[in-house]
């Protein structure tokens, strides 16, 4: 999958979560400060983001995971991992 289409799914998943419009989504949003996403939210959220693209993100990735920005770097660079 194309980190395009990647960032469209992940936009979309994460739209659904925070109960908004996909196009109202920013990159620098915090999950929590800014969509009202909890930690339970914001795990919920990558394990969909993981099943959804067939990816895991590591452990460390995750606790860096705060905002869309963040979450497309991480998916990003396991797509890369595993394009390689």
């Amino acid at each position: 999958m194309k980190l395009e289409s990647m960032e469209h799914e992940i936009r979309i998943i994460v739209a659904a979560k925070a109960a908004r419009d996909p196009a109202e989504i920013g990159s620098c949003e915090d999950f929590e400060e800014d969509l009202g996403l909890d930690s339970l939210d914001r795990l919920d959220l990558l394990a969909e983001v993981e099943d959804e693209l067939g990816i895991q993100i590591s452990e460390d990735q995750v606790s860096e995971v705060r905002n869309l920005g963040d979450l497309l770097k991480a998916v990003g660079a396991r797509a890369r991992e595993r394009a390689a």
